[in-house]
């Protein structure tokens, strides 16, 4: 009997204290249910979908989907947390997606761990200046965030804050804030040494300062709009190739911007695709890993839904946790026996995956270490000592290409030549293959032994000669050779251009000798629309729709006056008398002397001149 009245006596006094925690006049609302969710913190959900955090001190951390309210979150619209609460805990809202609107009051002085995670209703949210930390993944995936502004007393952010924010444009920065600063809607640290933040909204290409010396894991994440990551030239750090991001030695490729279209192909100097390198994306049809590369970092294809399948050279020893996590287009993996290492749901949600290629044997395929959730990898149709999808048995002396279901294979002496990349001939031409594939999705130049060469769809393009675009400049192609022999003007529907050494001289403003006479250049173009004069080193030239007038005798007229063209050239050594149709002037050191009047004199006596004109 006594241990009833103590057990009664209990629960009369929570529920006592929780009444006393919760805010004025909340028995009297349509109260659904309520709770303790701290020492001196109670919260209670009405049927208008309110949630209310009140009392005095911390609320308490959860695990995803763990906090008291979680059943319910479907039905949560507004958060409205009470003054005297000091921190929001970890994953306190989280996947409330319904949730459009939070109160912060002043008092809170943290934002915990994933606090509005998945909270994709929310719009907008103002962090009291009150706020010192924000946790990691704070934000993560608030889809419809828009803006946010970072207050003075902010002083840590975590990693993830804002990831997946895709409607997230800028976030602004309290300009008395000691620890971080805002430029363009970017975050960084106080003196810009490290971007932290790139909101996911953004659009276009963006251009990385010079004073930046670190860039945070994920601070590109699923930027779907980025479709250019630049670098500007004084930074010491990092670079940039095809709007992708290195850094300085481009042996690590950091961020393939979310925006980007098509296949890529990955330089041959990579050793390492850093953590969410290509995260998010989507319009990545293939991808091309070179036999450079070592390790594949933690959510380095993540989310990469256009891919369909993926060849991992033998150079590689470990694929990160979520490597390939969400690529629900991928349908077949080659993975080699150099292969030691699968991280925690490298192949989660890969529900198109049918077929594994392993290069190794059974008994090596069952000494990997592979992490948990990987279960649609695990159960696909593995085929041991393969080299990849639809490789036919050849002759053992055949050397050649072959046509399988996934392309074309180079096979040297019977074996399919994974580990050879460079040009090969049949008898349509020659062709450039890329670790053991004909690389038809590659156009560009293509360098060995015998010079440079420009690739069009995996083939060398011996029946073109022109200018060719390329990430470091226009090249002078002939016959399909890059012309570095060539110096001269050339010709395309675009206009003429002038090439120095093959590549075109974009850098390169003045005057050209060819054959047909000197021409005028401008930024490496003949600039036939341009007449009037042009000085160099060697004095003033007339320039005639973009040609040196080197026949031309006479006066000139400019927005500077007229001049006593001589040969072409500005005569500047010349005072005297000329003729043309409209009488006779004086010149003065080569200009028309339109402000004298006076006596001239020359060996055919004295006259009068009025206005530069003989009278």
């Amino acid at each position: 009997m006594k241990g009833i009245i103590k057990k009664s006596a209990a629960v009369l006094l929570s529920l006592m204290l929780l009444l006393a925690l919760l805010p004025e006049g909340a028995a009297a609302v349509n109260t659904l249910t309520s709770g303790i969710c701290g020492a001196n913190v109670a919260w209670m959900l009405d049927s208008a979908g309110v949630l209310t955090i009140s009392g005095t001190g911390e609320m308490e951390d959860y695990d995803y989907g763990d906090a008291p309210w979680s059943d319910l979150s479907d039905g949560i619209k507004t958060a409205v947390i009470s003054e005297g609460v000091t921190s929001i805990g970890d994953y306190a809202v989280s996947g409330c997606s319904g949730l459009t609107s939070v109160t912060i009051p002043s008092s809170v002085t943290s934002i915990g761990e994933s606090a509005f995670y998945d909270c994709s209703g929310l719009t907008s949210v103002t962090i009291p200046s009150s706020v010192t930390s924000i946790g990691d993944s704070a934000f993560y995936d608030c889809s419809s965030l828009t803006s946010v502004t970072i207050p003075s007393s902010v002083t840590s952010i975590g990693l993830l804050a804002f990831d997946l924010c895709i409607g997230l444009t800028d976030i602004y920065v309290a300009s008395w804030n000691a620890n971080y600063r805002s430029e363009d809607g970017v975050l960084f640290n106080k003196d810009k040494t490290e971007l932290i933040c790139y909101p996911a909204g953004k659009q276009g290409a963006y251009i990385v300062p010079s004073s930046v010396t670190s860039i945070s894991d994920y601070a590109f994440d699923c930027c779907v709009g980025l479709t250019d990551i630049f670098v500007a030239s004084g930074n010491a750090n990092y670079r940039s190739e095809d709007g992708v991001l290195f850094n300085k030695d481009k042996t690590e490729l950091i961020c393939c911007p979310a925006g980007k279209q098509g296949a890529y192909f990955i330089p041959s100097s990579v050793t390492s695709i850093g953590e969410g390198a290509f995260s998010g994306c989507s319009g990545l049809t293939s991808v091309t890993i070179p036999s450079s590369v070592t390790s594949i970092g933690d959510d380095a294809f993540y989310l990469c839904s256009g891919l369909t399948s993926v060849t991992i050279p033998s150079s590689v020893t470990s694929i990160g946790d979520y490597a390939f996590a969400l690529c629900s287009g991928l349908m077949s993996v080659t993975i080699p026996s150099s292969v030691t290492s699968i991280g925690e749901r490298a192949f989660e949600d890969c529900g198109s995956l049918a077929d594994v290629f392993y290069s190794g044997s059974e008994a090596q395929w069952n000494a990997i270490t592979t992490g948990d959730f990987n279960d649609r990898f695990l159960n696909a149709d593995i085929h041991f000592n393969s080299s990849g999808p639809d490789v036919p048995a050849v002759d053992p002396s055949f050397t050649g290409l072959v046509q399988t279901g996934s392309g074309w294979r180079y096979v040297y002496q019977g074996q399919n030549a994974d580990w050879y990349t460079g040009l090969v001939q049949n008898d349509y031409g020659w062709w450039l293959v890329y670790q053991g594939q004909l690389a038809d999705w590659y156009t560009g130049l293509f360098v060995n032994d015998y010079g440079t060469w420009y690739i069009y769809n995996g083939g060398v393009a011996d029946w073109y000669s022109g200018l060719v675009d390329t990430d470091y400049g226009w090249w002078y192609v002939y016959n399909g050779q890059l012309a570095n022999w060539y110096t001269g003007l050339i010709q395309n529907d675009y206009g003429w251009w002038y090439v120095y050494s093959g590549q075109l001289a974009d850098w390169y403003t003045g005057l050209v000798q060819t054959d047909y006479g000197w021409w005028y250049v401008y930024g490496g173009q003949v600039a036939n629309w341009f007449t009037g004069l042009y000085g160099n080193d060697f004095g003033w030239w007339c320039i005639y729709n973009g040609q040196l007038a080197e026949g031309y005798t006479g006066l000139f007229s400019t927005d500077y006056g007229w001049w006593y063209i001589y040969n072409g050239q500005v005569a500047n050594w010349y005072t005297g008398l000329v003729q043309n149709d409209y009488g006779w002037w004086y010149v003065y050191e080569g200009q028309l002397a339109d402000w004298f009047s006076g006596y001239v004199t020359n060996e055919y006596g004295t006259w009068y001149v009025y206005n530069g004109q003989l009278v």
